[in-house]
């Protein structure tokens, strides 16, 4: 195994830097970059941001491919975040409606009918 800086022999197979340095694989490179990429739909967006962060120097066209492709699925993620955010709180019930203002706001809610005390 190379430590970061060194060159790799010739006989280890063709590897993706990271963004620590290190060389990983060209199929495990693959095989993350995938799921990071299909986590991102399953409702973890930051998986997202965390695949292009860790291929941001990535050689393998595939593998950089899926890393510009998660930066900006997670540059979307955020600005939906961040509007909805913004429109929840300061629109409010006048934005958003009084009805869909009132189901959303955590505010109302009952925890203690629900099971939850704190």
């Amino acid at each position: 195994m190379s430590t970061p800086g060194d060159p790799l022999p010739a006989d280890d197979p063709p590897c993706v830097p990271t963004c620590d340095g290190d060389a990983m694989p060209v199929a495990a490179a693959r095989a993350l970059a995938r799921r990071l990429w299909l986590a991102g739909f399953a409702g973890l967006p930051a998986s997202w941001a965390i695949n292009a962060w860790l291929f941001r120097d990535a050689t393998d066209p595939v593998v950089a491919s899926t890393a510009r492709a998660s930066a900006r699925a997670a540059a979307v993620a955020a600005a939906l975040v961040v509007a909805w955010a913004l429109a929840f709180s300061f629109g409010g019930p006048w934005l958003v409606g009084e009805a869909a203002f009132n189901r959303l706001n955590v505010g109302g809610w009952d925890l203690d009918s629900m099971g939850l005390r704190f």
